[in-house]
């Protein structure tokens, strides 16, 4: 995660407000890096936790991580469920999901595309020789 949250109280309301529609999440939670990304599905988890009665019909919300080949954690999955039944609401950015690669090699690449994502696409991200 990084230093600082970049989302608002406002931007958690919103996406519970998606869950309880059974509405997909991918766009907005791919729109930001994967470090901010899985703090919000992690905030909006927990809101929505905190807001469930026993019993109740609200959805739950459960969130999956995975970790990358350099160790960092990152959102894999987000799925809504009630008692009826459960359903994804997350996938990750593009079509890394459907690369035919480990778990841990499509993670490197949602690396790259939060470093995509933070650079607005405008620098090369190759790595920097060292002196």
């Amino acid at each position: 995660m990084t230093n600082q949250a970049v989302f608002s109280d406002k931007q958690v309301d919103t996406m519970v407000e998606k869950v309880k529609q059974f509405q997909p999440l991918s766009e907005e939670l791919n729109a930001i890096p994967y470090q901010d990304r899985l703090a919000l599905a992690k905030a909006v988890e927990t809101k929505i936790a905190q807001e469930r009665a026993p019993g109740d019909s609200l959805p739950a919300l459960i969130v999956s991580t995975g970790t990358d080949s350099r160790g960092h954690e990152h959102l894999t999955n987000a799925q809504y469920t009630t008692p009826k039944g459960t359903a994804d609401l997350y996938d990750l950015p593009g079509t890394i999901e459907k690369q035919p690669l480990k778990q841990e090699f499509k993670l490197d690449l949602d690396g790259t595309h939060s470093k995509h994502l933070e650079t607005g696409g405008k620098e090369i991200l190759y790595p920097k020789a060292q002196n």
